[in-house]
């Protein structure tokens, strides 16, 4: 038996449009498909990556606020310790100090280093002791209010005042101040 002519055109119609739906359907599943899960993945990860870059940026953000108040900081910094003595301060302290006490009328003052620790490469905080014989409380108070109030980079950490031994009027004390100052090195 033959075929007729129409039913070969018939059958490669059917074999051509299967033909293509099976390159349509190959081309979609090997082709289309991983390039959609590729753009799927690529936008998951883009923001992702654009979630890190707001959090770099708001942290670029905060250190460049960070070194401006360095910067400022610094700047009030150097402008405190300006007018310290960049000399020993061994040789300046001491003297500065017996005069300041000679200033309300304190004779005698003895001022010696106590300890040193570092605060910043070129500057350090000083520990000192200062004792004061036969000295009036009131005059002491007086110079140490003053003392306090004029120098900004000085705390006073300690005073003892003792009365003096019995020959001496009551109101002559024996005081020693603990003192800690910043300085330069």
């Amino acid at each position: 038996m033959q075929r007729s002519s129409s039913q070969d055109t018939i059958q490669r119609l059917v074999l051509g449009t299967l033909l293509v739906v099976i390159l349509v359907a190959a081309f979609t599943v090997f082709l289309v498909g991983p390039t959609r899960r590729r753009a799927e993945r690529d936008a998951r990860e883009k923001v992702e990556i654009d979630g890190r870059l707001a959090k770099v940026r708001k942290q670029i953000q905060r250190t460049d606020e960070l070194n401006n108040e360095l910067a400022r900081l610094d700047a009030d910094f150097q402008k405190l310790i300006a007018p310290l003595p960049t000399a020993t301060p061994i040789a300046w302290f001491p003297p500065k100090m017996r005069a300041f006490f000679a200033h309300h009328g304190i004779e005698g003052c003895d001022t010696r280093p106590d300890r040193t620790s570092e605060i910043f490469e070129d500057v350090a905080r000083l520990s000192w002791s200062i004792d004061l014989p036969g000295v009036d409380f009131l005059r002491l108070g007086r110079a140490i209010e003053e003392l306090e109030n004029s120098e900004p980079l000085l705390e006073i950490t300690g005073v003892l005042v003792e009365a003096e031994p019995a020959p001496k009027p009551v109101e002559i004390q024996r005081a020693n101040l603990r003192l800690r100052t910043i300085m330069r090195k």
